[in-house]
């Protein structure tokens, strides 16, 4: 009899310790996304060496025009680039073919001290559509065109972004929470966590949902996770509310902003 206990015991210790360090990693599979997946991609191969997302340091460039190598935030990418597919030549090339072949602006390009490294032989297709997405969601290049959505994404800037992720795809470290990461605004970890748009009111308002609290194990992992979810309902009007609401719609019908460039789905 005690040793039917003691092999319980050391199944269920065991079945626990599978549940606790599997379930960050089955739930990082299912919600993986471009933006997410370029994000890695850039510190993999070196991109934020320079280019110092989310930071948004800037390398001093002698020689550029700008004197600096541009971060991936604060908007700089519409100097660089006519169109989101201009990216993917930088990546793929380390210039663009508009620049190449503007005589003066290849001879200023030729001369700055640091060029970009053309990475077109390293990086499969679906990498550099993820590296692609994820410049493009860190500089928020595309963004929503109804005036609420813009402003919900003004407030995301400033109070969420720097936990949700760029283009609110997710994915940043929280220690102790049943993902392992910090969820994103789109795919299925946010639709297990909201239902509709009164729950997602709650989320931002309380901090919390009172439908995700009932569940088993809800709280423990709340209370054990190192990062928690504030409430702004002291410090967001009800305009704000709606505005943040009509964005991460937005996010969500295009994948991040993904949708719009044509975004390979990540591997």
């Amino acid at each position: 009899m005690r040793k039917v206990l003691t092999t319980l015991v050391l199944l269920a210790a065991l079945g626990a310790l599978l549940f606790f360090w599997g379930l960050p990693a089955i739930m990082a599979k299912r919600s993986d996304n471009a933006i997410w997946y370029g994000r890695r991609e850039a510190a993999e191969h070196g991109c934020l060496n320079c280019h110092s997302a989310p930071a948004n340091k800037e390398l001093t460039n002698p020689g550029s025009p700008f004197g600096t190598v541009p971060s991936f935030a604060g908007g700089n990418l519409m100097m660089y680039v006519d169109r989101p597919a201009e990216v993917e030549e930088w990546i793929r090339n380390g210039f663009t073919k508009a620049r190449r072949d503007n005589p003066e602006a290849w001879a200023k390009y030729r001369a700055q001290l640091i060029q970009m490294p053309a990475f077109g032989r390293q990086l499969d297709d679906d990498e550099v559509a993820a590296l692609k997405a994820f410049v493009l969601a860190t500089d928020d290049y595309l963004s929503p065109e109804e005036s609420r959505a813009q402003h919900g994404e003004e407030i995301a800037r400033a109070q969420c972004l720097s936990c949700h992720g760029a283009g609110g795809s997710g994915g940043l470290a929280n220690p102790g929470s049943p993902f392992g990461y910090i969820p994103g605004w789109f795919g299925k970890d946010f639709h297990d966590l909201v239902k509709n748009e009164d729950e997602l009111r709650e989320w931002i308002t309380t901090g919390s949902s009172r439908r995700v609290a009932a569940l088993p194990l809800a709280t423990w992992f709340w209370r054990r996770q190192a990062i928690q979810m504030p409430g702004f309902g002291q410090f967001l009007s009800k305009d704000d509310v709606d505005a943040l609401v009509a964005y991460i719609a937005w996010l969500g019908q295009t994948d991040g902003g993904t949708r719009l460039a044509g975004e390979a789905k990540p591997k």
